[in-house]
């Protein structure tokens, strides 16, 4: 299986799931590309089996230009783009499955999900009707993870490998 696996990270949180996401799904076989979402490109490359796609969640969803002005602010690191804008222009080839994780605060309605946004947004472009979604939390706007998230990713990975 080749996995193309796509994350925006600004305080390293999202970027250390994305590590134990590819870990499981590398363990089960798959071959995985990781790029930063400012690096992955438009249209997804061929043979790519799996897209996932991972982003913290702001503002009860995607970044935005806004939202990243205010975690650099906060000292995260610099980055031009986002997964929202990724989200907006990629091109999938039919049979490409999607899996969307994202970082947030604490799993309630109240603090929304950027991986169910990223979801809506794909099945409304028509890419992704039944992409499969995963939160891990993180405490506060920096982090560090919660305990167990890492392990929980791995294994998630792994779960993907084996759908």
């Amino acid at each position: 299986m080749e996995v193309l696996l796509v994350v925006e990270s600004w305080f390293g949180n999202t970027r250390t799931i994305a590590d134990a996401i590819a870990q499981g799904l590398s363990q089960q076989g798959g071959r995985v590309q990781m790029l930063n979402v400012e690096d992955a490109l438009a249209e997804v490359p061929a043979g790519v089996d799996l897209v996932v796609l991972g982003a913290p969640t702001h503002n009860r969803g995607l970044s935005t230009t806004a939202t990243r002005q205010k975690a650099i602010a906060a000292g995260a690191k610099h980055g031009a783009t986002g997964a929202q804008e990724w989200v907006d222009t990629v091109q999938l080839r039919d049979g490409v499955k999607v899996a969307v994780f994202d970082t947030v605060t604490s799993k309630s309605w109240f603090s929304g999900s950027a991986a169910k946004a990223a979801a809506r947004t794909l099945a409304r472009r028509g890419l992704a009707a039944a992409a499969e979604t995963k939160s891990f939390t993180v405490r506060g706007l920096k982090g560090p993870l919660r305990p167990g998230q890492v392990n929980a990713a791995q294994s998630w990975g792994q779960h993907l490998a084996r759908q």
